[in-house]
């Protein structure tokens, strides 16, 4: 029980349990009993009643038996209905179980879900990892296209950090492998390096890298790739004191968000008509959709858009 990293469920310690299972009931209900243990829940979840009990157990344990228990949770956890939200726990089993290959895909896929929630420093935490155990060796990555892939999402990382410099350190390494063939990934490389550039208010340098990027998404009929680029370019044509140009972008990204239809982009959609009303001065119009924005993302759930939408709001009010 001291190897689970948080609480646990009797179905999972009685997956990875070699004896009988009222057996394991017996010897939970005499922890609890000893103040070792404590259960909780509906679905009678169990944890220590003191964080400094289990890690004195977890201490005095041999490390090949830590590192076996944990390749058996890491594996109960895999085959559980609600494996993809585990991402976490997975990539910190298999890490501690020295599974190098596991522990790399699931710390990679947690670091992507802390990316798209905004949550960079968890992230970086993540993909630092996996940078310091690829370092000097060869053949780490799957591929040429897979490292290009880890490289890209890494310089993300860095970019929501603020670390802007080795963002475009990374990104260099990734154009200098990239393919000939694979313009989808250039793409993405050229649309992170305006990035990059627009927040180091390297404004035209980061234009060009940005509608190079455009043309190429064009090209590939690439929607989702076009949309980012042309908010890309509204955001760099507002710094910059073109408002218009940036509206007439703003209004080909809403456009093209319209096509989509799903409930995000209905999100994106009210918060970008109200940024365009916002630098046209209208602010009535604005107001009515920032706040339009605010609601739909607190009803789904986007609190990091709704966030952004509330610091626009703020502009319309004062």
């Amino acid at each position: 029980a001291c190897v689970f990293l948080n609480d646990f469920s009797f179905e999972l310690l009685a997956a990875i349990w070699l004896g009988d299972e009222l057996e394991l009931l017996d010897v939970l209900e005499d922890l609890i009993e000893e103040g070792l243990l404590i259960t909780y829940g509906d679905e009678e979840r169990y944890r220590f009643s003191q964080g400094l009990y289990r890690r004195a157990i977890y201490d005095r344990m041999q490390d090949v038996r830590r590192r076996l228990l944990h390749r058996e949770i890491g594996n109960a956890l895999e085959k559980a209905e609600d494996a993809e939200e585990l991402t976490e726990e997975l990539a910190d089993h298999f890490a501690a179980a020295e599974e190098r290959d596991k522990a790399v895909k699931y710390m990679r896929l947690s670091g992507r879900k802390a990316l798209e929630t905004q949550a960079y420093r968890q992230a970086l935490r993540r993909f630092e990892t996996v940078w310091n155990w690829a370092s000097g060796q060869d053949g780490f990555f799957k591929s040429q296209v897979d490292t290009i892939d880890f490289l890209c999402d890494y310089a993300d990382v860095l970019y929501g950090c603020g670390q802007h410099n080795r963002a475009l350190e990374l990104l260099d390494k990734a154009q200098a492998l990239l393919p000939d063939d694979r313009k989808d990934l250039k793409a993405r490389i050229l649309r992170n390096i305006g990035g990059v550039h627009g927040v180091l208010q390297h404004g035209e340098i980061a234009k060009e890298y940005m509608l190079e990027a455009l043309q190429l998404y064009r090209k590939l009929d690439d929607l989702d790739g076009e949309i980012q680029a042309l908010g890309g370019l509204a955001y760099l044509c507002d710094v910059s004191g073109q408002h218009e140009k940036a509206i007439a972008y703003m209004r080909r990204e809403i456009e093209k968000r319209r096509v989509l239809g799903d409930p995000q982009n209905e999100v994106f959609i009210q918060g970008r008509e109200g940024q365009a009303a916002l630098m046209g001065f209208r602010f009535e119009t604005a107001k009515e959709h920032l706040e339009a924005s605010v609601k739909t993302s607190h009803k789904f759930g986007f609190e990091h858009h709704r966030i952004w939408a509330l610091n626009l709001l703020q502009r319309v009010y004062f």
